[in-house]
């Protein structure tokens, strides 16, 4: 069964309105002796290029921490402990969704400060099997979130960063709070209706896309969404 799966996996996204380069940074890797697949996304604190700067040393270091099953809590300490310090905020931080996923196996998501990911069957929301936080002593005011999911042919796993889920802030009186997780399901499951069989690429293309037409006057942050398709 194993063999004759195929898992694509895409991303879409805009640059905010005014910067040279995007503060968020996708990054996908396949270990082909494992069949194993692997995904990150990162946002980097602010906007431009010091934010990509970040978001690319994030993906780059948790990409290889993946491919090394390296320690969930230990691997944050280490991409936290190398980030550079913002000289304003005195922080040097960028989020990340990491994706793991072996043929045949379960995948495991971890997440530590995007907004949390989505898992569809069809137009069905599926919850993890096992979601836990775990806090480092470290940075006791980061959690990270490790969360293993059932995923079977057919199954897509959407990551956004939270460009995609806080489009329309303050912009529209029926979003006050911006377009959020929720609106981001509704409008993935209404693709996934009328289209069963769209590709990663074309879903992670319309998120993007819907995410950067509730933001009028331009892109108001960096929008990237993530979709894996098994």
């Amino acid at each position: 069964m194993a063999d004759s799966l195929f898992i694509e996996m895409e991303a879409a996204q805009f640059t905010k309105t005014g910067q040279a380069a995007c503060g968020d940074d996708v990054r996908f890797l396949t270990v082909e002796r494992e069949n194993r697949h692997l995904a990150a996304l990162s946002d980097g604190l602010g906007s431009g290029v010091k934010a990509h700067v970040l978001a690319n040393m994030t993906t780059s270091m948790a990409i290889k921490f993946l491919e090394s099953n390296i320690p969930t809590l230990e691997a944050a300490e280490i991409i936290m402990d190398s980030l550079p310090v913002c000289e304003v905020r005195k922080i040097g931080y960028a989020t990340f969704s990491l994706f793991d996923f072996r043929l045949g196996g379960r995948a495991r998501v971890t997440e530590m400060g995007n907004p949390g990911y989505i898992h569809l069957r069809g137009v069905d929301e599926v919850f993890p099997l096992k979601d836990e936080m775990v806090v480092s002593a470290h940075w006791p005011d980061r959690e990270v979130r490790e969360c293993e999911a059932d995923f079977r042919p057919g199954d897509r796993i959407i990551m956004c960063s939270d460009g995609v889920t806080q489009s329309g802030l303050g912009a529209r009186k029926d979003m006050k709070f911006g377009w959020r997780r929720a609106g981001v399901l509704r409008f993935a499951r209404q693709r996934v209706e009328q289209d069963p069989e769209i590709s990663a690429k074309d879903l992670s293309s319309l998120i993007a896309r819907e995410a950067l037409h509730l933001a009028p006057g331009g892109c108001k942050d960096d929008i990237s969404c993530v979709v894996v398709y098994l």
